[in-house]
């Protein structure tokens, strides 16, 4: 990909694990995060990445609708409240 000559693209990795399956207390520190890698770099954060879905649900079924239903509901919520795209 082309960026213009650019090699200045900001990049952030999280190690942390977060349990998609917590309700939204996750959810919110995912937020939180994002949120700080924003005032530190100075840019919005446009994508974020969960690798992989089944290590997120940290134990969950994957064919569980109640366990994806939870997951489903975190990741629309740091889409709702941050201004980056989630991908999973």
């Amino acid at each position: 990909m082309h960026n213009g000559g650019n090699q200045d693209i900001p990049f952030a990795v999280v190690s942390k694990r977060i349990d998609l399956r917590s309700g939204l207390v996750d959810a919110d520190k995912a937020v939180a995060t994002a949120k700080a890698v924003t005032e530190e770099c100075g840019l919005p954060v446009s994508l974020i990445f969960v690798d992989t879905f089944n290590r997120s649900l940290c134990g969950g079924d994957e064919s569980s609708s109640k366990d994806i239903g939870s997951a489903i509901m975190a990741v629309d919520h740091v889409q709702r409240f941050t201004p980056a795209h989630t991908y999973r």
